[in-house]
């Protein structure tokens, strides 16, 4: 039996009347070295830039062999035609934008050059064989090739759950790429890793970190009980991690003191940080941020970040 992964509790769910039946099918009569993804999203970029969101029905990853199959399933009935000088094609009597056919193509290459990129950084650079298939439930009668891209191969029907599983089986086969070293193992758990990712967001220090950091500027008053602590003295040393709120507090303290009337030196050993001061006291007077690599001094005091 098949693991299906799913946003579905259970395949009796999945409104499409088509891939619930496929969806069975694979869960059933499939080997436990598949694993089937179902309703997988993705967005890719469009070639004019813009991004383009889509939905890829069933991604079977044959573990066995290494290959990766896009499955495409339409219900109903299927046909191709000619109108005028283009080539249109329906479902049910309801026109698609292309074919079933081009429709699989195009997510499996936008699938792949996902993968590659996420693994290698590169697109085109994809660890084990891929193919595509236009699954059709409720087609029984021989596939006749009516186009160069449609074959026995990527066009498949069936009539129990057991010659669907064979069907995709030799479909996989058929894609397994001759002439090339075997994928390791490591290469499919990489893909199957990416499919199927655990993750939280959210949890991390730097987000508990971002989370104080922003409460402290939405709230003026925040440094208000470090600032009375500091109090007067001519020199106070901070410390603290990195996002703890150090250069928070020493900007509160300048424009403390500027409001005082005091002439205010902001010198910091970053100048990423030294041009954020400039700008951020930019429209301030009597602070200067435009020294760096020593301490802070305010007016012959000095505060001391670490």
């Amino acid at each position: 039996m098949a693991r299906i992964i799913s946003g579905i509790r259970h395949p009796d769910d999945i409104v499409n009347r088509g891939e619930r039946l496929v969806c069975k099918a694979l869960r059933n009569a499939l080997p436990s070295h598949f694993l089937v993804f179902y309703s997988v999203p993705f967005i890719c970029e469009h070639r004019v830039g813009k991004l383009v969101a889509g939905e890829n029905a069933f991604i079977v990853l044959d573990q066995l062999r290494g290959v990766l199959l896009v499955l495409e399933v339409k219900e109903g009935i299927i046909r191709g035609q000619t109108e005028g000088d283009q080539r249109v094609w329906y479902q049910n009597n309801h026109r698609l934008d292309t074919s079933p056919w081009q429709q699989v193509l195009g997510n499996k290459h936008s699938l792949v050059n996902w993968i590659g990129d996420k693994l290698y950084g590169d697109a085109h650079h994809f660890p084990i064989s891929h193919g595509h298939a236009v699954l059709l439930p409720d087609v029984h009668s021989p596939i006749r090739s009516a186009c160069p891209n449609i074959k026995d191969e990527v066009t498949l029907s069936w009539g129990t759950d057991r010659e669907l599983a064979e069907r995709v089986e030799a479909c996989a086969e058929a894609w397994r790429m001759g002439g090339r070293p075997e994928p390791s193992d490591q290469a499919i758990d990489q893909v199957r890793q990416l499919l199927m990712p655990d993750f939280v967001y959210g949890d991390t220090l730097c987000d508990r970190i971002g989370i104080e950091r922003r409460d402290t500027a939405a709230r003026p008053d925040a440094c208000r009980p470090l600032l009375d602590f500091i109090g007067n003295p001519r020199r106070a040393r901070i410390a603290g991690c990195a996002g703890s709120g150090k250069t928070t507090l020493a900007v509160a303290k300048a424009r403390e003191l500027a409001a005082l009337g005091m002439q205010v030196l902001l010198q910091v050993n970053n100048t990423a940080l030294c041009g954020f001061l400039r700008r951020h006291f930019d429209t301030v007077p009597n602070v200067d941020g435009s020294d760096v690599n020593k301490e802070l001094n305010t007016n012959g005091s000095a505060l001391e970040i670490d």
